[in-house]
């Protein structure tokens, strides 16, 4: 594992209204959010980066941190094709 030493400013360290020993998982989050964001990493890793034991812990992350989720109109037509396949007579 990489340690990272990051000098933050005392009045931006205040501005964020976290305690001194949270800004480390503060900036981890905030990497992670942004690396999400910008499709470097997967949905997965940033699971995995963050400790999440559930889908629902990183999809709240997720969304509290506007990471959209990269659905398009072609994942919606697989979806609908494979809910026809699965329950056909719905």
């Amino acid at each position: 594992m990489i340690q990272v030493t990051v000098d933050l400013p005392d009045s931006l360290a205040a501005s964020l209204g976290e305690p001194r020993e949270a800004l480390a998982r503060l900036v981890l989050e905030d990497v992670v959010a942004e690396a999400c964001r910008n499709g470097r990493i997967t949905r997965a890793e940033a699971a995995h980066y963050l400790g999440h034991q559930s889908w629902n812990e990183t999809e709240d992350f997720l969304a509290k941190h506007e990471v959209p989720l990269a659905y398009d109109k072609d994942d919606l037509r697989h979806d609908l094709a494979v809910m026809d396949q699965l329950f056909p007579n719905k």
